[in-house]
C-alpha cells in the first residue's frame, strides 16, 4: 500500500515539474534522486547493510559509540530488527542531560568524532543524522565516566570516492591552518563547487572563510545570506547540478554536515573542537592513503602538527575579531568627533 502511494505521490510531483522546466530550471534529476532514496528505504535489506558498514567503520571508537546490532533471524526486505537499547536521551534536550548527569562537552566530543570518522576516513555519509537519530545514555560499564552515543536509522547513506574523500581531507587540511595557501584550496574547492569555490570552505567551517582569499566585502555579503559580487543565481544552480552529476554526492555531505552542526550547537558545542575532530580525520585518512609514508610515531606527530595549527588559526580570529572591533570603535569615535566639529 505505502510503495503505490509514494507512486503516485511522485507521479504529481512529475507533473508539477514539467510545468516547471519551460522556465529552464530542471528538477527532474532532484525528484529522481529523492525518488531513488525513498523508493531504497522501502527495502530493509539496504538498511541492514548500512547499518552494518556503520558498525564496522566506527569499530575503533567503540564501546564509547554504538550502533545497535542487527537481529539477522528477523531481517528481511520488509523488516529491520536490531537489539533493543534502553535508556535514550536526545541530545537537544538539556533538561534530560543534566538530569543523568551528562556532559555535553563530551557528548559533542563524541559527536564530533564520530561522524567525522564516517565522512573522511570512510566516505560514508549518514543521511539524516538529526536529533531523533542521535541519542545518549549513561555509558552502561561500570567504571566508565564517559557517556555513550547511539547511532541510528541507517536507510539512506550517500557515499564519497576514494579520490573525492582523499580531495576533501586535503581541503580540510589546507583550509585549517592561519597560512593556508590559497590556490590549492581553490583548486580543491572548484573541484567540488565549481563557480561557488570561494564559499565552499566557508560551508564546511566559518573559520575557513579566509582560506580562498575572499575579502572582507564578500565575506560580509556572504555571512548576511547575499552572494558576493560576481556569483549569480545561475552559478548557484549549475554548480548543483554539477555536484549532482558528480561521482560523490557532495550535497548529501553538505546537508549532513549541516544537521550535525545543529546536533553540536545543540550542544553549545565550539567550532573549534569541530574543527579538530575534522582536521585530525583528515591527517588520518591521507596517512592512510600513503600506506608506508606515516606510520606509528610519524603519524603521531603528523596529528600534533595539525592540531597545532587549529590553535593557531583560532588564535588568529580571536585577535583579528578584537582588531575588526577596535577599528571599529575608532571609526565611530572618529565620525562623532567630525560631527562634533561640525556644528
Amino acid at each position: 500500500m505505502l510503495r503505490e502511494q509514494i507512486a503516485a505521490d511522485f507521479e504529481v510531483m512529475n507533473m508539477m515539474q514539467s510545468m516547471v522546466a519551460p522556465t529552464g530550471y530542471d528538477f527532474s534529476w532532484l525528484l529522481e534522486d529523492l525518488q531513488k532514496y525513498v523508493t531504497s528505504e522501502l527495502d530493509f535489506t539496504t538498511e541492514a547493510k548500512n547499518t552494518q558498514a556503520a558498525s564496522d567503520a566506527l569499530q575503533s571508537l567503540a564501546p564509547h559509540i554504538l550502533v545497535p546490532p542487527l537481529v539477522p533471524s528477523l531481517c528481511s526486505p520488509r523488516t529491520l530488527c536490531t537489539e533493543f537499547i534502553t535508556g535514550l536521551t536526545r541530545l537537544d534536550k538539556p533538561e534530560s542531560l543534566k538530569a543523568q548527569r551528562l556532559d555535553p562537552t563530551q557528548l559533542g566530543d563524541l559527536c564530533a568524532a564520530m561522524f567525522c570518522e564516517l565522512w573522511l576516513v570512510h566516505g560514508l555519509v549518514h543521511g539524516d543524522p538529526h536529533a531523533g537519530n542521535v541519542y545518549c545514555r549513561p555509558h552502561p560499564s561500570a567504571g566508565s565516566s564517559k557517556p555513550q552515543v547511539i547511532l541510528l536509522d541507517h536507510g539512506l547513506y550517500h557515499r564519497l570516492t576514494p579520490a573525492d574523500k582523499l580531495n576533501m581531507c586535503e581541503l580540510v587540511l589546507c583550509a585549517a591552518t592561519p597560512w593556508p595557501s590559497t590556490a590549492k584550496v581553490s583548486r580543491l574547492a572548484k573541484h567540488f563547487a565549481g563557480a561557488l569555490a570561494p564559499l565552499f570552505p566557508a560551508l564546511i567551517s566559518p573559520a575557513f572563510a579566509f582560506s580562498t582569499g575572499m575579502s572582507l566585502r564578500q565575506l560580509r555579503a556572504a555571512s548576511e545570506g547575499r552572494l558576493p559580487a560576481g556569483t549569480t543565481l545561475d552559478d548557484v544552480w549549475q554548480t548543483l547540478v554539477a555536484m549532482h552529476n558528480g561521482e560523490s554526492d557532495v550535497i548529501g555531505l553538505l546537508h549532513s554536515m549541516g544537521y550535525v552542526r545543529g546536533l553540536l550547537n545543540a550542544l553549545n558545542y565550539a567550532e573549534k573542537p569541530r574543527v579538530m575532530a575534522l582536521t585530525r580525520c583528515a591527517a588520518r585518512a591521507v596517512a592512510d592513503s600513503r600506506h608506508t609514508v606515516l606510520k606509528g610515531p610519524r603519524l603521531a606527530v603528523s596529528l600534533q602538527l595539525a592540531v597545532l595549527r587549529v590553535h593557531l588559526l583560532f588564535a588568529m580570529l580571536f585577535w583579528l575579531r578584537i582588531l575588526l572591533r577596535c577599528l571599529d570603535a575608532l571609526c565611530n569615535a572618529i565620525l562623532a568627533i567630525a560631527t562634533i566639529v561640525r556644528r
